[in-house]
């Protein structure tokens, strides 16, 4: 069996091959439409190989081998100039972290503010909430801010360090 699809309604039917004849004329029983059969043209024949069976073929071409090189190439050379460029590098001595006067005055506390909170299983719990502005001229990152409870004759109850950026608990 053949399967044939009429031209102007695409309806598919089954032909026996023993009818299939080129340029035979068919009826679609859906549209009535009467067309031509056409069969499909059979294969080329395969080209025999003319090379002896002892010549060596050439080797096919491995261009996605240099492709895979220059990407890897590319993407380490692109490593190493944001290494060398853009990574961060530790701060020089006038931007340290040491905690001198200068540094001290570049790091600026805002809205900053403390109430109590009473919490039903620790009871009251001071809360120190506030922003600190960083002024240096270039991005600086980790800034430690510490947080000291004192008690009279300035003794020092409670303290908690943490990094800027993140909430204070």
């Amino acid at each position: 069996m053949m399967e044939i699809q009429c031209p102007h309604c695409a309806s598919r039917f089954n032909l026996p091959e023993h009818l299939a004849r080129p340029g035979a004329k068919l009826r679609c029983s859906v549209c009535k439409t009467v067309f031509a059969l056409q069969l499909p043209e059979p294969a080329p024949a395969p080209i025999p190989d003319l090379l002896p069976d002892d010549v060596e073929q050439p080797r096919p071409r491995r261009r996605w081998l240099f492709w895979l090189m220059l990407l890897l190439l590319l993407a380490c050379g692109g490593a190493a100039v944001y290494w060398y460029c853009w990574h961060e590098r530790p701060l020089t001595p006038v931007q340290g972290t040491a905690a001198t006067a200068e540094n001290i005055a570049l790091l600026t506390m805002k809205d900053v503010r403390q109430y109590y909170v009473n919490n039903e299983k620790m009871g009251k719990i001071l809360v120190i909430e506030g922003r600190v502005v960083n002024e240096f001229p270039q991005p600086v990152s980790m800034i430690t801010v510490e947080a000291v409870l004192y008690g009279q004759n300035q003794k020092v109850i409670a303290s908690n360090r943490q990094t800027a950026g993140n909430q204070l608990t």
